[in-house]
């Protein structure tokens, strides 16, 4: 059984969805909109849980609904939904120009950290009388010796 999505503005709107569409186009020809699969978050307060959840179980059938608990034991249910694609509103310039004083960033100092070269210990000096198998010289020098 394939998946199969609601069409609708947000996701309480999904739960009472009367549309599908299995891909973009199918949702485009459904509304005659540029669509976009979305996925939103609900958290149900202790009034509406019980009805929340019954509409939910149907979407957990066909795939769109996924539940999940929060952090304080809380139900939270992620719905995946076409919501019509929104135009970004053109922003003013200003917006857009980068502040003359942006703090500098250590991020990457914490996850990629290069080990100091002080801290490289010094390599062992390799033993002459040690054969290496990977060494090519190795068996230049026993050919040579016949």
């Amino acid at each position: 059984m394939t998946l199969i999505y609601p069409i609708a503005s947000d996701a309480r709107g999904a739960l009472d969805a009367s549309r599908f569409a299995r891909t973009r186009e199918e949702a485009r020809a459904a509304t005659g909109e540029d669509m976009k699969l979305v996925s939103e978050w609900l958290r149900p307060d202790a009034t509406e849980r019980e009805a929340v959840w019954t509409k939910a179980q149907t979407g957990l059938a066909r795939g769109y609904v996924q539940f999940y608990e929060g952090a304080s034991g809380e139900p939270v249910i992620a719905l995946t939904f076409w919501r019509e694609h929104q135009k970004a509103a053109a922003l003013p310039i200003e917006a857009l120009q980068v502040p003359a004083s942006v703090p500098e960033d250590h991020t990457d100092d914490l996850y990629f950290a290069k080990p100091s070269v002080k801290s490289r210990r010094p390599r062992r000096p390799a033993d002459v009388n040690q054969m290496d198998l990977f060494d090519s010289s190795s068996r230049d020098r026993g050919a040579s010796e016949d």
